[in-house]
C-alpha cells in the first residue's frame, strides 16, 4: 500500500508513533471507529460463496456465478426451471453445477 492509498487515519497514527507523540483517548476511539467501519465495508464487498443447490436456486434471475474452474454462468429462469447459461446455447440445471461457486453479480429486486 502506498502512502497515497493509505487511509488518512493510518497515516496519522503512523506519524504519531514515529514521532513518539501521545494521542488522546478521543482520537484513539475515533481511529478505532474508522478502522471498524472500513473493515465492515471490506467484508460486505467480498463475493458470496454458494455451497448448496438450494442457495443456487434462490439466486435471482440474471445472477452471474463463477464456477471453480473459472467458467461464468448466468441464471435464466424458464418454464419454472432454474437454468444456468454458459454461452448462447449451452444450459445446465442447478444440480449439475459443481459447487462451491462464487456469486459475481445479483440483480436488485424490482
Amino acid at each position: 500500500m502506498s502512502a497515497l492509498d493509505e487511509p488518512s487515519y493510518l497515516a496519522f497514527a503512523r506519524a504519531a508513533a514515529r514521532n513518539n507523540e501521545s494521542v488522546s483517548g478521543t482520537v484513539v476511539r475515533e481511529l478505532v471507529a474508522r478502522i471498524e467501519r472500513d473493515a465492515s465495508a471490506l467484508k460486505a464487498s467480498k463475493p458470496r460463496t454458494i455451497t448448496t443447490v438450494e442457495e443456487l436456486n434462490a439466486l435471482p434471475n440474471g445472477s452471474i456465478i463463477l464456477e471453480v474452474d473459472g467458467n461464468p454462468l448466468r441464471a435464466n429462469r424458464e418454464g419454472g426451471r432454474n437454468w444456468w447459461l454458459d454461452g448462447p446455447d449451452a444450459m445446465s440445471g442447478s444440480p449439475l453445477i459443481p459447487l462451491p461457486v462464487t456469486v459475481l453479480h445479483e440483480p436488485k429486486s424490482a
